[in-house]
């Protein structure tokens, strides 16, 4: 009587491991080529050729969220900041196309943070920043909402709109209260001496 047990139980024990492996999902070609670039510092451009090869592929398979993260990529990975501009607006044109507001709105947020950052174009910047603050209003992920907020009130305290920039300051300031109330722990909460 031991025998036909002994059969039973390889018979299930070989579709049990049939699942179990079945069950794996096959890495994505986009996957594995961005993982051969993501660990590289920004503006270092040995990362370029593997972003191309992406962007490449993401145009020949039609497949537009890729060519979009690829051309956030070129211009995270790019050094010159006239190239960055490009890819940004890039980003833009297919963010358009997808008529995807949050990912337009991340896409402005890029242009601004090169003509921030890399230009030092602060009118153009908040131009972005604000383009970016309106396709965001539907967006309810208040980390990011206050996050552009943050960008606009940086560059309204570079370009001379002191007023306006303290304002969004002290809601960035208020947003990080509550939320750090939030998440941290009784130890860490006691170090601030505010009672939660």
């Amino acid at each position: 009587m031991n025998l036909p047990k002994i059969p039973l139980l390889a018979i299930i024990l070989l579709f049990l491991c049939e699942m179990l492996f079945a069950q794996q999902e096959k890495l994505s070609d986009f996957y594995l080529i961005q993982r051969q670039y993501d660990n590289l510092a920004e503006n270092d451009s040995a990362a370029l050729p593997l972003v191309d090869k992406l962007i490449r592929k993401a145009k020949l398979e039609n497949n537009q969220m890729q060519l979009f993260l690829g051309y956030k990529d070129a211009r995270y990975y790019s050094r010159d900041p006239l190239i960055k501009l490009k890819y940004a607006d890039s980003a833009i044109y297919v963010a358009k196309l997808k008529k995807n507001d949050s990912l337009l709105s991340s896409a402005y947020l890029s242009k601004g943070v090169v003509y921030y950052f890399n230009l030092k174009k602060y009118k153009l910047a908040l131009d972005e920043y604000l383009k970016a603050f309106e396709k965001n209003k539907n967006n309810k992920d208040p980390y990011y909402s206050n996050k552009i907020n943050y960008h606009i009130g940086v560059v309204k305290s570079y370009i001379g709109y002191y007023d306006e920039a303290l304002s969004d300051f002290q809601e960035a300031r208020e947003f990080s209260k509550v939320r750090s109330r939030r998440t941290c722990i009784p130890i860490q909460c006691s170090a601030t001496k505010e009672v939660i």
